[in-house]
């Protein structure tokens, strides 16, 4: 299930192993230019990677991918911009650590 027209990443849920996005956000816009809400980063954007069971449907992977427009062009943010993400190797850790 996929929640419609919020230009900003909002909050996911899994519920009975499907994933419900309740905002998206804007993954490629025309706001670059655009001055006075820069402080939403509408260069910011989050690619949604959700791998499912062929035989089961069930969900066995959610990854979120962080990315930045640019020039129309979807890159790798600065380090910086993603302070915070989760990425495999501090999801791993933290799975560890409450195992």
């Amino acid at each position: 299930m996929h929640g419609h027209s919020s230009h900003h990443v909002k909050a996911i849920e899994v519920y009975h192993d499907r994933p419900i996005l309740y905002g998206g956000g804007d993954f490629i816009t025309d706001y670059e230019g655009i001055g006075g809400h820069e402080r939403y980063r509408h260069d910011l954007v989050l690619m949604y990677l959700p791998t499912f069971d062929t035989r089961t449907q069930r969900l066995v992977r959610f990854a979120l991918a962080p990315l930045q427009l640019r020039r129309f062009q979807l890159v790798r943010p600065p380090r910086a911009d993603c302070r915070g993400c989760v990425t495999p190797s501090t999801a791993n850790a933290a799975a560890s650590a409450t195992a």
